[in-house]
Order: structure tokens, then sequence, then C-alpha cells
């Protein structure tokens, strides 16, 4: 009976020492923040045209910022951005002459893509839209119905978003292909 009562005595000695350890070194949790931060430093992510997918697509839009599209997406340059690393010489004044050759082409290209991608959203948009209306149709709670009319609305304002996306589309991309052929000929 000795040893165990003996035991138990050592046992919660160091359960009491232990407590008492971790009271005589209070820290905070601001403060294990604080240490834990400053050995640390954070990893700078750069963005380039490589890496974002949905730039290209970007470049070209109006100086205005889309309702539906984020700060970073409205702030994207609307020329083509110029190589980063680049060696002078005599293939960078052969360069010029070549891609003003090829601009108009490659511009028309991308304005067709740009308008496949609208007129593609508009139809989404349209889509959803009808899908609201017949929800609205068949609907008797309150509360959905009003659900449904302010995502009908917000459907609607986004189908003559795109309405206008295209038909400025289509108007830069009769003009570049006007400029395309001036160029061509």
């Amino acid at each position: 009976m000795k040893p165990y009562l003996t035991l138990s005595a050592v046992l919660l000695c160091f359960g009491w020492s232990g407590a008492c350890f971790a009271q005589s070194q209070p820290q905070s949790l601001a403060e294990m923040v604080k240490h834990s931060k400053t050995g640390k430093k954070k990893e700078v992510l750069k963005l380039t045209d490589d890496n974002l997918p949905f730039a290209r697509s970007q470049e070209t839009e109006d100086s205005e910022p889309a309702p539906q599209h984020s700060a970073s997406a409205a702030s994207t340059p609307a020329a083509s951005p110029a190589p980063a690393t680049s060696t002078p010489g005599k293939q960078d004044a052969a360069k010029p002459a070549a891609s003003a050759a090829k601009a108009p082409q490659d511009r028309v290209k991308q304005l067709e893509g740009e308008l496949a991608s609208y007129k593609q959203q508009e139809q989404t948009w349209s889509n959803s839209a009808s899908d609201y209306e017949q929800k609205l149709a068949k609907e008797s709670n309150e509360f959905r119905r009003n659900t449904y009319r302010e995502a009908l609305d917000n459907d609607r304002g986004n189908v003559s978003y795109f309405r206008q996306k295209v038909a400025d589309t289509e108007t830069q991309l009769q003009q570049a292909r006007e400029s395309a052929k001036k160029t061509g000929n």
C-alpha cells in the first residue's frame, strides 16, 4: 500500500509542477501569433498574362467597369502587353513591322472570341431569367415570390448588359474587319 501512495504523490507533484510551469510563462494569444509571424515572410505572388487565363479576354474591354466583374478585372490594361524581356538587336527592328501586319487579324480573332463568349453569357442569363419566370408563376409563398422577383430583375439586368456588350463588340468587330481588309490589300 505504501508504494502506491508514494507513486500517487510523485505523479501528483509532477502534475502540479507542470501546471505551475505553464502559469509561470504567461503568453497571450496575440503574443503567440506575433512570435509565429516574425520568422515567416509572405511569398509575393506576381500576376502576369501567362498565369491569368481571363486576362486575354479582358484586355480589350471598354474602360468602364462591368457591374458583375471584380475590381481587378476592370483594371486590366486595354493594350496588349509588351514582352517582359527582350533582347536589343536586329530582330527587334523586324518585329514591329511583322506585328503591325498581324495585329488587325489577331484583333479580329480576339473580338470574334469575345463576341461568342458574350453571346453565350447572354443566353445563359436569358435561360436563367425564363426559369425564374416559370418558378414565379408556380409559387404561392410570398417570400419565395419576392426572392424570385429579385433574381428575375437581376437576370434581366444581366441580359441587357450582355446585349449591350454584344452590340458594342459587333461594332468593334466590324471596324476591325475593315481595318484588316485595308492592311491586307
